[in-house]
């Protein structure tokens, strides 16, 4: 299993935008079989920073999710609205618990 957790921070006053953006774009991966799992949470004391978690069978399936459209389209619209860059990590899951 492989990891991705993206820390992105929207301008203020996008929040709401960038939530409901980040929430479809979880839900559209529900229509793949790419990714086993997506989470998205607002930091309580930041509310313009976002946090994603994503969890893929290996590489290769994540590699595809990341450049289909369901990715593209998202970076399209936020794209405008974000401060700063977007950090990415990637890793190997040591473990999970569901």
């Amino acid at each position: 299993m492989i990891t991705m957790t993206t820390i992105i921070r929207v301008k203020a006053g996008h929040e709401g935008v960038l939530e409901q953006a980040l929430v479809e774009t979880a839900r559209r991966r529900e229509t793949t079989d790419a990714v086993v799992s997506v989470s998205v949470s607002r930091d309580s004391g930041e509310p313009t920073l976002f946090t994603s978690h994503l969890r893929a069978k290996d590489r290769a399936t994540l590699d595809r999710y990341l450049t289909s459209p369901v990715v593209t389209d998202l970076f399209d619209r936020i794209q405008p609205l974000l401060e700063g860059d977007v950090l990415v990590k990637i890793g190997d899951e040591i473990h999970a618990t569901p």
